[in-house]
């Protein structure tokens, strides 16, 4: 046999045996990821989820919580005893991490957290309640805006559910239901002024219905009276662009001036409210407050007369609804 057909038929040998082993070991790895796929039995499982979950080291506390999800998953609907106990466990982890997370100030970890929460329970009132207050948190203390729409829906969401009796085990950072709702819709108003003028102008107000300190501070007040200036600016410059292309009747005029001095009285009332709070929180704006109120008082009345009585008179009466406007 010559030299070149003794290599051709070991080349061909070569490539049969390389072939047959590359099966083999196709036929093994896909028999070891069957293998390594297999579940276990919930016995096997609840024994695995035993050890972890009683174990004191957090990593793998942490792996028998993710198991315990994927338990609840497989026999989350099977009538045993254990299956209560497993949930409240799941419940109770995955709440504790959330609000130490808030406590810690880590608001990445405790929106993921709390997202993962509300999806399994969409009435978490108390994770709702945290999480709009830590957006507002992370803006304040360190202007982040990251949380700003999440948290405004969480507070407009904490509203609904607390308004309907679905009440929180506890109102926490807040004293009580009342200084809750007050700071929920001070939340919501403050997240929602540049986007919505008027809504946030109604939060506002609604923010002072409540005993809590929001009642007494400045800010509502003076957010409601730039929003009744917005409104006059835009009445009195579409009324004078009508007056300068003389497009207006006598009557309509007559009737769009009245409904502008009903504005400017709305102004008024906002601005002695807040005047009221900057002055007795010795608050840096109480002078251009008063100077502010001031000066639309002696335009809407002609004269600087008897702004004493009128404010004594506003606060006797209570602060109209921006929503009814």
């Amino acid at each position: 046999m010559s030299k070149y057909l003794l290599l051709l038929e070991i080349y061909s040998f070569m490539k049969k045996v390389v072939l047959f082993v590359g099966i083999i070991i196709l036929v093994l790895l896909c028999t070891s990821v069957l293998f390594a796929q297999k579940p276990k039995s919930k016995e096997d499982a609840l024994k695995e989820i035993a050890t972890l979950t009683n174990s004191k080291n957090p990593e793998e506390k942490e792996k028998g919580y993710e198991l315990s999800k994927e338990f609840l998953t497989r026999f989350g609907k099977d009538k045993d005893p254990v299956i209560a106990k497993l949930r409240n466990f799941v419940n109770a982890y995955s709440e504790g991490r959330f609000f130490k997370a808030i406590d810690d100030k880590k608001y990445k970890d405790a929106f993921s957290y709390g997202k993962e929460i509300l999806a399994e329970r969409p009435d978490f009132t108390e994770g709702l309640l945290c999480l709009a207050y830590a957006g507002y948190e992370a803006l304040t203390s360190g202007g982040d805006k990251s949380y700003s729409v999440e948290s405004m829906m969480y507070a407009r969401k904490a509203i609904q559910l607390i308004d309907a009796g679905t009440l929180p085990n506890s109102f926490a950072p807040f004293k009580n239901k009342e200084e809750a709702t007050a700071w929920l819709y001070y939340i919501d108003a403050s997240f929602s002024k540049d986007s919505d003028k008027k809504a946030s102008a109604v939060s506002f107000y609604r923010s002072t219905l409540y005993d809590s300190p929001i009642k007494n501070n400045t800010v509502p007040y003076l957010a409601v009276a730039y929003y009744y200036e917005d409104v006059y600016e835009k009445l009195s410059t579409e009324l004078k662009a009508k007056v300068d292309s003389k497009t207006v009747s006598d009557a309509d005029f007559k009737k769009e001036s009245e409904n502008i001095n009903k504005v400017i009285d709305l102004i008024l009332d906002s601005y002695v409210r807040a005047w009221k709070r900057a002055d007795a929180e010795n608050s840096p704006e109480k002078t251009q407050v008063k100077d502010r109120l001031a000066q639309v008082y002696k335009f809407r009345k002609k004269t600087a007369e008897g702004l004493p009585e009128f404010i004594n008179y506003i606060e006797s009466l209570p602060m109209p609804d921006p929503s009814k406007m």
